[in-house]
């Protein structure tokens, strides 16, 4: 069985941390997938407008939560 996207909840905070060989950055996590499974997934968004799992990216490092910065 497929899982299927149920609800979208806000980043809330949350950030995302990325390298590369020079420095560190955050970017701000712009939501959540709710699965039917019950899983949930955060979402970035790229300079296109597209939303990417931040893990997808080779330069992730984390994700960090609201109260970690």
């Amino acid at each position: 069985m497929n899982s299927t996207v149920v609800a979208v909840l806000p980043g809330a905070g949350w950030q995302v941390l990325l390298e590369d060989a020079n420095s560190k950055w955050t970017v701000p996590l712009v939501g959540w997938l709710v699965w039917s499974t019950g899983a949930t997934s955060p979402r970035i968004a790229l300079e296109d407008g597209s939303l990417v799992h931040p893990t997808d990216l080779p330069n992730f490092v984390r994700l960090v939560e609201p109260t970690n910065r």
